[in-house]
């Protein structure tokens, strides 16, 4: 979803109906899924309308439409058939989780949070509600409020890169160091390749004295983004400031090696420039 960050919901089962020419509902809500699946939403859409004209009650065909919807960034119309199954199934927490999303991405977030909440009411131990109630409150700077959440998102069986690299940030909003490097290391386990992990990590070694360790964090970041400006950025201050204290000791070579460097992460950067023109370089 567009302007969303959203982690993977729950899947609903296939019910065995029929529909009113006999032929049995699921066959064709498994074409459906199938064409969703390959990525071919406008077929998948037209084949679940299908099965909604003769089955308006059908869940599953219903929160399929949404969720295409909201791929297809026509969130009225999702919110409409999430809406739906929310009216008329009690127990259905899909419709009610993305209903949550929805309200959240359009800022409403005393809606989106009363729908989490809801859901829980429904499934005591659902960790995708449990999840979404915690990165609220790590938005809200609410960080003890954010650990018991998406603590509770792990318990359930969330044990996934994004729950752990969201309770890093919420120990570091609590100033519990420790525990978020912790967490982040677990983001890496579970995704190796995860930037902001390797970035968040790399300012809490840097701050505990490990700074060549965070020089290569970011630096691994760069080869998987070269692009990547929070990197660029990291790399250029530690040069930085590794190049001023070099030229205070009377090491002029050394401290023009490292403001090049300096320039190769930042360009525009001032301090590089000025000392380089002073140096002769």
């Amino acid at each position: 979803m567009a302007g969303t960050q959203t982690k993977g919901l729950p899947a609903i089962g296939l019910p065995v109906t029929k529909g009113s020419d006999g032929d049995p509902l699921d066959e064709r809500m498994l074409q459906a899924a199938d064409l969703h699946y390959k990525g071919q939403l406008q077929a998948a859409r037209t084949l679940f309308g299908q099965v909604v004209r003769d089955d308006p009650d059908n869940a599953f065909a219903l929160n399929q439409l949404g969720l295409i919807s909201a791929k297809l960034e026509r969130f009225e119309d999702a919110a409409r058939f999430f809406s739906d199954v929310a009216a008329k199934h009690a127990d259905n927490t899909f419709a009610r989780l993305w209903l949550g999303v929805l309200h959240l991405q359009n800022g409403r977030k005393d809606e989106a949070r009363g729908f989490f909440r809801q859901v829980l009411k429904i499934d005591g131990r659902n960790a995708d509600a449990c999840y979404f109630l915690g990165v609220m409150a790590a938005v809200d700077h609410d960080g003890a409020r954010a650990v018991e959440w998406l603590r509770k998102a792990q318990a359930f069986g969330s044990d996934d890169p994004e729950t752990h690299y969201r309770l890093a940030g919420a120990f570091l909003s609590m100033d519990m160091p420790m525990n978020a490097r912790l967490e982040f290391e677990r983001t890496l386990a579970l995704n190796p390749r995860h930037t902001k992990a390797m970035h968040g990590l790399g300012w809490v070694l840097f701050n505990q004295g490990y700074e060549d360790h965070a020089v290569r964090l970011w630096e691994k970041v760069l080869k998987i983004n070269g692009a990547d400006a929070e990197a660029r950025s990291s790399l250029a201050k530690v040069m930085n400031d590794r190049a001023y204290a070099a030229y205070e000791k009377g090491n002029s070579r050394l401290a023009a090696e490292l403001w090049e460097r300096t320039l190769r992460y930042e360009t525009d950067n001032k301090a590089a420039r000025y000392y380089l023109r002073k140096l002769g370089r």
